[in-house]
């Protein structure tokens, strides 16, 4: 309970009519209240009353994609919870615009940054300088190359890569294609990375002629019968979705000539003509734990870096099949 009117009046030395306006003021702006009768209280501070922070988030596509979607969701829950409020900005799969929001957020006083980069190798000169300034900032999906200098949040893409291509071997399948979309990117890099191991890990030396970037996909019909495949292992759904097309229209039946695996789980999995097999990335989980790593960073002002890898687990549909006799 505050002092009476002329307790304050007598203890600031101004008038009762400036006390009263005061008083008025603080009633309006939610942080005490009167009771007839008994005087003024001080509101007691909730999470309402806490000062609202502010986190930029840079998504590469405003599309209806499943993925982004659960992404932002799980990013949305928590930080709503926390009390920030998200401004989200979309690059349109441009570097230049994504680069354009890095620097709006290095300029203004959010508190903190999520980015779900394109390339960040190319940002690097950004996320170098938001590090020697003390900024705090959270990248998902796609680190940089040695991300033990960032904050990170993903899921084990080399795991994925891993178990994606020993399912396909303990099926029978020794010829086994990689098709790429952007080598450059970490996450790409591990999923590769995890292919070629679970091969060297059954005795099957990789081949460089079977990783196949899907800008070449038009050649993908003649290296199969070339080379005698019998599955293909794509870096992402989308990838996928390219090559059953492709091969369907080739004349090549799936499961039953080639095997085709995805990698993230997402909606158009169950909407291709034979239904893909893939790897569920956990993305309303990445969301989440990428927000509740940024607010602690935030909160406790952390210099130290983290890395979080989610699971990963394979998604058995309609598309892979044991090799053909």
């Amino acid at each position: 309970m505050l002092p009476g009117e002329s307790t304050l009046a007598k203890q600031f030395n101004v008038s009762l009519i400036t006390i009263r306006r005061a008083l008025s003021d603080l009633v309006i702006e939610n942080v005490i209240y009167t009771k007839k009768g008994k005087g003024s209280f001080v509101k007691e501070i909730s999470s309402s009353n806490l000062k609202e922070k502010s986190v930029s988030i840079i998504i590469p596509t405003a599309t209806a994609d499943d993925t982004i979607f659960s992404l932002l969701q799980g990013m949305q829950t928590y930080l709503t919870e926390k009390n920030y409020m998200m401004k989200t900005f979309f690059s349109k799969m441009h570097i230049e615009e994504e680069q354009k929001y890095l620097q709006n957020f290095l300029e203004n006083g959010n508190d903190g940054l999520i980015c779900f980069s394109l390339e960040p190798e190319l940002s690097y000169s950004f996320y170098k300088k938001m590090i020697d300034t003390g900024r705090h900032f959270v990248l998902i999906d796609r680190g940089l190359e040695h991300h033990e200098i960032t904050n990170f949040v993903a899921c084990d893409n080399y795991s994925g890569g891993f178990q994606t291509t020993e399912f396909l071997i303990n099926l029978g399948h020794e010829n086994i294609i990689f098709i790429s979309m952007i080598p450059e990117i970490m996450s790409e890099k591990f999923r590769l990375e995890g292919y070629r191991n679970a091969l060297k890990n059954h005795s099957i030396e990789p081949r460089t002629e079977f990783i196949v970037n899907i800008n070449q996909i038009d050649k993908l019909p003649g290296i199969i019968k070339k080379f005698g495949i019998t599955a293909l292992q794509c870096v992402n759904d989308m990838s996928a979705s390219v090559v059953m097309r492709t091969l369907t229209e080739a004349g090549f039946r799936i499961p039953e000539d080639v095997s085709i695996f995805g990698f993230d789980n997402s909606i158009i999995c169950k909407h291709m003509p034979v239904k893909l097999s893939t790897v569920i990335q956990p993305f309303y989980e990445i969301g989440a734990a990428a927000a509740k790593l940024l607010d602690e960073i935030i909160e406790k002002n952390l210099r130290t870096k983290t890395q979080i890898f989610l699971p990963v687990e394979l998604k058995l549909r309609n598309s892979h099949g044991p090799k053909p006799v």
